[in-house]
């Protein structure tokens, strides 16, 4: 997941990353797959920690979640594109 995820965004729990015993918690206290609501990210100098609103008074390390996006990302708009190709579609 993106360390800088603002609070109220989503994230997945992927089930996998991260040292056994953080994972073997998470997996105790999450399901995979399952969706949840960012609290905070506490970021750190070589690991970073995730609370989220569904699991209050335990954190879990971030490289085991990826976010959801809600909206898609453009890489690139018509009119770009267009000019990009010289004009031509």
């Amino acid at each position: 997941m993106n360390i800088w995820t603002a609070k109220g965004e989503k994230v997945r729990f992927l089930g996998e990353n991260g040292m056994e015993l953080e994972l073997d918690e998470a997996k105790q206290n999450l399901v995979v797959g399952g969706e949840y609501t960012v609290e905070r990210v506490n970021v750190g100098r070589w690991c970073s920690y995730v609370h989220l609103v569904e699991v209050p008074d335990k954190e879990f390390n971030s490289v085991m979640f990826e976010n959801v996006n809600t909206k898609p990302e453009v890489v690139c708009n018509r009119d770009e594109y267009i000019t990009w190709k010289g004009g031509q579609l």
